[in-house]
Order: structure tokens, then C-alpha cells, then sequence
């Protein structure tokens, strides 16, 4: 597997075309299970986070789900991590689509293991929020779930604790 995400690494910097939305959800879904201690899947990271950033279409609440959902139980201490999840924030925020319970619940769910210390999480969280703001349908009992299994595990320091107090 280390020689094949190796050689995708290569082809990912090599190829001349910009990843579709759909490519950029597949991509990043099909690396769930894997982590970011290995430097193989950090270099696949970092070739798709350029291809994420030059990604000139929207992407669309399933994409957003999708690409999020794989990046579960990596690390947001690595910079990698970090410089995808930086290049997501951005489009989870053009996204015209509402996110339904599903995408909803994938995002959130594909952030367990990292910490809110990061400020590319928090910005992450700040535009899935927004999304979430906006989403019409009631979530389902599968995407709660997914949700709040997502943030468990969130570090939370004392100024953001005291950011989520009411008044």
C-alpha cells in the first residue's frame, strides 16, 4: 500500500488537469482508516491539497461530507492535515448547496481525532456551522450520532470554553 500511495503522490503532482468536486470527495474518502503518521499518506496529502486549492468548480454537500469523512483519526498536528483542512474551510464556505443530515453528519464525524486547538479545524468548524445554520432538514437520528461522535473527542481550552458560555 506505501508503494502505491507513493507512486499516486507522484501522479497527483504530475497531472496537468484540476480534480472535479467529485474527484476531490472520492480522493480524500477513500484515504479513511489511514493515518497521517505514515509519510506516504502525507505526501498524497499534500499533492491533493494543491489539487483541492486549484479546484475551480464548487463543491457540493455530498462532496463536502465525503472529503471530510476520510480524513477521520488523522492528526491535525500534521501540517499536511492542517493544509488540506485549510484548503476545505475554503470550500465548505463556497458551497451553494445546503448540506443535508448525511453530509452534515459525514463532515463532523471525519473530525474525530482532532483538536480545536488547530486553527484550521476551528475554521473548519466555524463554516460547517454556518452550513449547518442553513441546513432546512431535521438531522436523522444516524447523523446526530455521526455528529457528536465527530466532536467528542475535540480539545476544547478554556477561551473557547468561555466563547460557548451564554451571556
Amino acid at each position: 500500500v506505501r508503494d502505491v500511495l507513493s507512486s499516486l503522490a507522484i501522479k497527483i503532482r504530475s497531472c496537468k488537469e484540476d480534480l472535479d468536486p467529485q474527484a476531490v470527495g472520492n480522493a480524500l474518502y477513500g484515504l479513511q482508516g489511514m493515518s497521517s503518521d505514515c509519510s506516504e499518506v502525507r505526501d498524497v496529502l499534500s499533492s491533493l491539497a494543491i489539487k483541492i486549492r486549484s479546484c475551480k468548480e464548487d463543491l457540493r454537500a455530498q462532496h463536502v461530507g465525503n472529503a471530510l469523512y476520510g480524513l477521520q483519526g488523522m492528526s491535525s498536528d500534521c501540517s499536511e492535515v492542517r493544509d488540506v483542512l485549510s484548503s476545505l474551510a475554503i470550500k465548505v464556505r463556497s458551497c451553494k448547496e445546503d448540506l443535508d443530515p448525511q453530509a452534515v453528519g459525514n463532515a463532523l464525524y471525519g473530525l474525530q481525532g482532532m483538536s480545536s486547538d488547530c486553527s484550521e479545524v476551528r475554521d473548519v468548524l466555524s463554516s460547517l456551522s454556518i452550513k449547518l445554520r442553513s441546513c432546512k432538514e431535521d438531522l436523522e437520528p444516524r447523523a446526530v450520532g455521526n455528529s457528536l461522535y465527530g466532536l467528542h473527542a475535540l480539545h476544547m481550552s478554556s477561551h473557547h470554553l468561555r466563547s460557548c458560555r451564554p451571556s
